[in-house]
Formats: C-alpha cells, structure tokens, sequence
C-alpha cells in the first residue's frame, strides 16, 4: 500500500519483463497513474544507477529505459536492412499462442499492428513465430488475419507459415490450455484453405484442435434406394 514501495515494485518488474521499458507498454498495462507517474519512478532507476535511459528501440520514442546488462546484449546484435530469413538467425523458429493482452505480445503495445484492424482485446489470440506477429484471432477464434507480408525474405512460403500457425494452435489446444477453434473467416474470406494445412474441415469453416466426429451412421434406406425398390414392384406383388 506505500507508493513509494509500490512505484519500486513496479520499475523493478517492468524492466524484467520487457528489457526495455516504452510508452506503449505501460500504456497498455494501464497501470495507476499512466505513463507520467511511471517515468518519475523510472527516471529515478536512472539516477540511482538501477536503469538507464536511450534511445534504444528505433521508432518508438526517447523515453525509453532498460538495464545496463540488457544494453551490453542489444549492442552484441549487428542487425541490417538486407535481413534475410528468421530475425534470430535460427533455421527452426519458435511459434508460440498467446493471449493478445499478453506482456509478452508488444503488438498494439510497444510496437504497433502491422495493420489496422486487430485489438488487445480479451479472448483475442496471437501466433508469433520468431518474434515476429504471424496472425491474430479475434475472440472464439472466429476471424483469422494473417501478417506474412511484412516478414523477411527465405523465411519460407504462405503454405509453410500457415501450417506452422494451424499446428502451434492445434498443439494448444492438444495440451488442454483452450478449446478446440472455428474459424470462419481467413483474411476476410471463407476459412476452408486451412483444412489444407492441417485443421479439419467444419460446415462453417475450419476446426482447429480436438477430435473429428464421424458422420453417424445412416439408418434405412435412401430415397433413391426406395423409389429402385418401387419401380421393381409389380400389381401382381
């Protein structure tokens, strides 16, 4: 409850979390007091030795704060505009899902959407591949919207990408941590393509996750089988 302990405790977390401390991402924590009362408490971080300040994130403002340790990591990056493949130089990236209201999502937080149209909304989901922002789900999973355009070059094609984003929220789903997902709607359009890419096809889309249900068995007869069986009928039956 003493706001000086509380102000610490916060600084102290939000430099571990993030590693380097924006706007965005106090912002969207909405934290008591906004960005205003959370740059007093860092600038005093910077002025006791605990955190430094720079501009260390091209694009996302002056006012940013991290660790002398995390400097010292940022520094050991040599990154270029001729970028080709992964961000981490990796051959096997890591896909993870997560909750678009995630710390750990910085998309519509420290750094913005690669287009309008998705929110940190609750329910929404994300897929991050290497760090990089693959697709956004909103709520129920209903609407995907894919991102590949702005990834890097030899990072693989559409087909490659969209069957690592079907299988990372199939593998979810697999270990229980949510429900199986409908998705109706890829990109605007009818979600059937990613029954190409591993999800199960669904009469209003594609099923993402948990077990495919066999048609039920058909009892009797069909109407075709009915009307071959009359005209074989004679008065004399």
């Amino acid at each position: 409850t003493d706001p000086t302990q509380r102000s610490l405790a916060h600084g102290e977390a939000w430099l571990d979390r993030y590693g380097v401390v924006t706007r965005g991402s106090i912002v969207a924590e909405d934290v008591l007091g906004g960005f205003a009362l959370a740059y007093k408490s860092l600038a005093t971080f910077e002025e006791g030795g605990k955190a430094m300040r720079g501009y260390l994130v091209e694009g996302l403002g002056a006012a940013q704060f991290s660790t002398p340790a995390t400097i010292d990591r940022l520094r050991g990056h040599q990154d270029s505009d001729d970028l080709v493949g992964w961000p981490s130089g990796t051959k096997e990236p890591k896909v993870y899902v997560l909750a678009a209201t995630d710390p750990a999502n910085p998309y519509g937080a420290a750094l913005p959407w690669p287009e309008a149209g998705p929110t940190r909304s609750a329910g929404a989901l994300v897929v991050l591949i290497d760090g990089l922002l693959a697709s956004h789900l909103t709520r129920g999973g209903k609407t995907m919207t894919t991102f590949f355009d702005g990834f890097p070059e030899g990072v693989g094609s559409e087909d490659e990408l969209l069957t690592m984003v079907v299988g990372a929220l199939t593998d979810v789903v697999g270990v229980g941590r949510m429900t199986p997902l409908t998705v109706e709607k890829l990109n605007g359009e009818a979600a059937f393509k990613l029954k190409n890419y591993g999800a199960a096809a669904s009469p209003r889309g594609a099923k993402i996750g948990g077990r495919t249900v066999a048609a039920p068995k058909r009892r009797g007869r069909s109407v075709a089988e009915a009307l071959e069986e009359l005209d074989s009928l004679s008065f004399d039956n």
